[in-house]
């Protein structure tokens, strides 16, 4: 089902993937719902994540497992050594691509930097560079040395974004991403969230949502991420492209329940108000796997096989735009709800509207 990619191929990508822990990636309905959507996988994700990958059922097709060294206050650094064992283990149960168990790649780390990208390349072609990322990397000076890294080696690459938030609601990380998309090497997107998409329409081969907040970008450390105290569940709201959480959501449902903008066309929702999530016996995960779907949903609508780039790119930044324009007539009629647009939607209509205008310089 899916290629293995090299260095030498750079086609526009489909591959969405749910990116999981290894606890859930057993999950009946998330397996049904990954292999209905044509070009769905998984990211099982977490130390265990080999040893979950052997108990699931073949149909499952996991497309990567990701160690997550590189996270938590004592994350391993991008110069630590690969664990071959990690690295066979991924043959020897036949997956398609082979991530590497790399480490944080910090804000002047070159060496580190380099050293992630030789050494994946010494591992064969069925290998991707893990580089997991201080935002700072995507900013001014340091992007053209990220370029000249990646291109330089040409080894296929798999970002992790570094946040306390939304790293894609940062202008420059925006304009660098853009950037890296652009290089003539294959390049994937981890943990990230609606911007998953928008990565596939310009340029990525595969990219990752994470199905919850803690797999959505990467926490910076001493950050506030995960663990602590949980936080409330969050569903994607479609006519914004967001995020929001469940409790905003039904306050405003509660103020104008008959709006339809509230339906829902997710197989879960079934047509109903998006609030029936609330009466699930899971919330967290029942507004996951509604997420997973509605972006299924939007990547089919937005990446066609039959069109081209430039339509494809260009119709996410129309949508970006529209959503834009909802969330903020949404934040006019019921003020104080969370409804103001994400930045990441805004730098897409305007860097990702400006890309097509004028190409990326690489």
């Amino acid at each position: 089902m899916y290629r293995r990619i090299t260095s030498g191929q750079k086609t526009p990508g489909r591959l969405l993937l749910a990116q999981v822990p290894g606890r859930r990636a057993g999950d009946s309905e998330l397996r049904d719902l990954v292999t209905d959507a044509l070009d769905g996988g998984l990211v099982v994700t977490g130390d265990n994540a080999i040893q979950t990958v052997r108990s699931l059922r073949r149909d499952t097709s996991p497309v990567l497992v990701d160690r997550a060294r590189y996270q938590g206050n004592s994350r391993t650094l991008a110069d630590q050594a690969f664990d071959p064992t990690w690295i066979r283990d991924q043959r020897a149960l036949g997956l398609p691509w082979v991530l590497p168990d790399a480490g944080y790649v910090d804000a002047d780390d070159r060496d580190g930097l380099r050293s992630v990208l030789r050494r994946t390349a010494q591992l064969g072609d069925d290998a991707v560079a893990l580089l997991a990322l201080n935002l700072a990397w995507l900013k001014n000076q340091r992007v053209p040395v990220l370029l000249d890294a990646i291109r330089t080696v040409g080894v296929p690459v798999a970002l992790v974004l570094e946040h306390k938030d939304d790293p894609l609601g940062v202008q420059d990380a925006m304009r660098g991403l853009l950037r890296v998309l652009a290089l003539p090497v294959p390049v994937m997107l981890l943990r990230s969230d609606v911007s998953a998409v928008g990565a596939l329409c310009f340029g990525a081969v595969a990219a990752a949502v994470g199905v919850d907040t803690s797999l959505r970008h990467l926490y910076p450390r001493g950050g506030g991420g995960p663990p602590g105290r949980p936080r409330e569940a969050s569903a994607l709201f479609r006519p914004c492209l967001a995020y929001k959480r469940i409790g905003n959501i039904a306050a405003a449902v509660a103020r104008d329940p008959d709006n339809p903008v509230w339906q829902c066309r997710c197989r879960y929702c079934a047509g109903r108000p998006i609030t029936m999530l609330r009466t699930a016996s899971d919330v967290g995960w029942a507004s996951a796997l509604h997420s997973l779907d509605l972006l299924y949903q939007l990547r089919d609508e937005t990446l066609h096989r039959t069109h081209t780039v430039l339509d494809n790119q260009t119709s996410w930044v129309e949508k970006c735009s529209l959503a834009a324009g909802d969330c903020a007539e949404l934040a006019e009629r019921y003020p104080g709800g969370g409804w103001a647009p994400p930045k990441a939607l805004e730098n897409w209509v305007e860097f990702g509207g400006g890309s097509i205008r004028r190409p990326v310089d690489r």
